[in-house]
């Protein structure tokens, strides 16, 4: 058709746009815009482009003799029809849930709602659900925070989210057809909610405690699933629809019945590399993602049989459409449909975009949508957070404001800050860069070599140490350079693989961590920054050490291990490295790959743990212990590299624009 037409059959500015006008739209007949076109022909193109399957052509070699049949004809079947949208709700005449909670409903006639782009227009779920002509409208939940911590949609429409601030936290409730929401009463400190098949209920996990049910019109808190070994803090549950609960554990995913009793395991391997379940219809199988943040695909697992089979490749956060597809989301925040058979636990055909701007971390590793019975979806809007994208770097202060560092995005997560705070330096198509904060010049530091990474500023803020390939060096190892550009780098050595610095300290040592080695994992090791010795090995053992960072003080080293089978913060003595005591909380899932973050009085830690920068502030006397822990972004706001001497800004790197006069631009908005 777009040989002889000059262009597709349908075009439109945006791949949904396009979507939309195929599912919807029937193609300007080819005779129409070239006359010169054989009858036949026209007649070839009109069945070959038949929304059915069955209406087209059933083979190649049939489509290959209607060509050369100058007597072939056809008539179109397909006449594609939207139905009109219904008028919008009433709108809202004054607040409701409190002048600190109302809520705004937009309604609008954006049909790039999930049913909206035609999947559902003539189709039937498996549960009788009938999905025909079912009016399409899409509306916005005007409540800041709104979904953060999780939200659901019952088949009948209801809403439920989760929300946490000033006046409280829990879970809020609308529905459907109405303005007005209410909290449930019961559910402080609730995430994660899920709907009951029926709607009449919703699950929730509790942070630190357990997982429990409420009914949507009030009544007792049930727990489920207590907080207890092996699964320790239950999270993240999905309510399926044949009297089963699953959930995730600090081991693996877990089924319980949906009345309460004894968990069984069903996947093995702790988060973040199993993560997201959710069961399908009829409960003979569950959807998973696997594979970690960086590499995300979806899984299913047989429960019968207990096999198990990856469906899609790249991405995750499974959710089942009732249309007949398995929706994941990807690492560009798009969300994905691929066509699924039930019966035989497999795709049966490609993938197609559905959705846009729908807040995401990693490789589809965690996304913020839901998905109901009948077909009607919440998602909440963002950037995606993904695997290899450009970041930005940004300030972040302590009330969550974020400052727009003025420099071109970077393609690498490493930022320091030097030791007066005026420079950073920081890496960009593989070398290391020094911005001046003060006079606004950004210029390279490194010219020759390659795989730059990990600066690290001497305590004097005169010179950089870095990581590098170079002619003469063992695999990657560290190099140590003047800031002001008069000499050339200087190799300091390292180990036989790939060395990496953490920290140079006022002793005049560097620690650094080597990766590489094929018969151990990361271990940590320190060397003279003046090159009058050889590396030491600091910390060695079957599991990782990494991204050592040493106190203020000098009396601590911070670091992250998977010594227990998921990376955390550790902690020990500096420099005879007794003890060991652990900073971040294991519930709360894996620590991200960000060095652990020293406040400049010594008095707190700050790491990146699933999205969220947290604050550990700590005691050390009669011995080390952790005091409290605090979230400081409910939302991704960026990955801490560093922190200002002046202790109140974090220097992060965020993937996508923030605005240069605070705030981020775009607010999330939980979507319906």
């Amino acid at each position: 058709y777009e040989m002889l037409a000059g262009d597709p059959p349908h075009t439109g500015p945006t791949a949904q746009s396009i979507l939309m006008r195929i599912l919807t739209e029937d193609p300007r007949p080819i005779g129409e815009i070239r006359h010169a076109v054989p009858r036949h022909l026209a007649a070839v193109l009109d069945k070959a482009l038949e929304k059915l399957p069955a209406d087209r052509f059933k083979s190649a070699e049939e489509f290959k003799r209607a060509l050369t049949d100058d007597g072939f004809t056809y008539e179109r079947k397909t006449r594609a029809q939207v139905s009109p949208l219904p008028p919008p709700p009433p709108q809202p005449t004054g607040p409701s849930w409190g002048a600190d909670f109302r809520t705004r409903v937009l309604v609008g006639t954006n049909l790039l709602f999930l049913l909206g782009m035609g999947w559902a227009l003539t189709r039937s779920g498996p549960s009788g659900v009938s999905t025909d002509a079912l009016p399409l409208h899409r509306y916005a939940i005007d409540q800041p925070g709104a979904g953060a911590n999780g939200h659901a949609v019952s088949v009948a429409g209801d809403v439920v989210h989760a929300f946490e601030n000033s006046e409280g936290s829990g879970l809020a409730l609308i529905r459907a057809g109405s303005l007005e929401q209410e909290v449930i009463p019961g559910t402080e400190g609730a995430e994660g909610p899920t709907f009951s098949p029926d709607g009449e209920w919703v699950a929730f996990d509790v942070e630190g405690g357990d997982l429990k049910k409420v009914q949507v019109g009030g009544g007792p808190v049930i727990t489920v699933v207590r907080e207890e070994a092996p699964w320790g803090d239950p999270f993240d549950p999905h309510w399926g629809d044949n009297g089963m609960i699953a959930f995730m554990g600090q081991d693996g995913i877990y089924l319980v019945p949906e009345v309460g009793g004894e968990p069984e395991r069903v996947v093995e391997g702790p988060p973040p590399g199993i993560f997201n379940p959710h069961l399908l219809p009829g409960g003979r199988a569950l959807l998973h993602s696997a594979g970690g943040f960086m590499n995300t695909r979806t899984v299913v697992l047989n429960l019968e049989t207990g096999d198990t089979a990856t469906v899609v490749p790249e991405g995750g956060h499974p959710l089942w459409s009732p249309t007949g597809h398995i929706l994941t989301a990807h690492e560009s925040g798009a969300v994905f449909a691929t066509p699924f058979d039930l019966g035989r636990l497999g795709v049966t055909g490609p993938s197609v975009p559905v959705l846009e701007s729908v807040q995401t971390l990693g490789a589809g590793f965690l996304a913020n949508y839901s998905l109901s019975p009948s077909g009607s979806l919440s998602y909440v809007t963002g950037s995606a957070v993904a695997a290899g994208a450009l970041f930005t770097i940004n300030w972040r202060d302590r009330e969550g404001n974020v400052t727009r560092i003025p420099l071109d995005p970077v393609d690498h997560e490493d930022a320091r800050v030097s030791p007066d705070g005026r420079y950073i330096a920081y890496v960009a198509n593989d070398d290391v860069f020094v911005y001046d904060t003060e006079l606004g010049t950004n210029a390279p530091l490194t010219f020759e070599g390659e795989n730059h990474h990990n600066p690290a500023w001497s305590p004097d803020g005169t010179q950089v140490v870095f990581a590098s390939i170079r002619e003469g060096s063992e695999g990657i190892d560290l190099y140590i350079k003047n800031v002001d550009g008069r000499s050339p780098a200087e190799r300091l050595g390292g180990t036989e693989w790939q060395d990496y610095p953490g920290v140079w300290l006022e002793d005049g040592t560097i620690v650094f961590y080597a990766t590489g080695n094929p018969d151990r994992s990361n271990d940590i090791y320190r060397m003279p920054a003046d090159g009058s010795g050889e590396a030491e090995a600091l910390l060695q053992a079957d599991w990782g050490e990494l991204v050592p960072t040493v106190s203020p003080d000098g009396r601590w080293i911070a670091y992250r291990s998977n010594e227990d089978g998921s990376f955390q913060v550790y902690v020990r003595t500096w420099p005879d490295l007794a003890g060991q005591w652990i900073v971040s909380d294991p519930d709360a899932g894996a620590v991200g790959n960000a060095t652990p973050i020293w406040s400049p009085d010594g008095s707190s830690i700050i790491y990146w743990q699933f999205g969220n920068i947290v604050e550990a502030t700590i005691g050390t006397e009669p011995s080390f212990h952790v005091l409290s822990r605090e979230n400081l972004s409910s939302t991704y706001v960026g990955q801490p590299e560093d922190i200002h001497p002046d202790g109140e800004r974090l220097l992060v790197l965020t993937q996508g624009d923030v605005g240069q006069g605070g705030a981020e631009q775009a607010t999330p908005t939980l979507v319906v």
